[in-house]
């Protein structure tokens, strides 16, 4: 994702259409100087068969260490057990 290569139509749709059934996406934002700033990225992709998830979250490094992940990780977890 940080290379210098263009995505493909597919990967761009793969990271921005997520199926409800099995998929959550979310975005964690602050407030800097009145505009909004995303500082993280969680999201989780059920497989089709058996109680199994991946999941990923990345934070921007001035947020890592103050419990964001850890909350998003919490919302990732209750929302895939349901």
């Amino acid at each position: 994702m940080l290379s210098a290569r263009h995505l493909s139509a597919e990967e761009i749709r793969r990271f921005t259409e997520v199926d409800a059934n099995r998929e959550l996406a979310l975005i964690a934002t602050t407030r800097h100087q009145d505009r909004e700033r995303e500082i993280g990225v969680a999201r989780y992709v059920k497989e089709p068969a058996g109680g199994v998830a991946e999941f990923a979250i990345v934070l921007s490094d001035d947020w890592q260490g103050r419990g964001v992940g850890r909350r998003l990780l919490g919302v990732l977890s209750r929302s895939a057990s349901s």
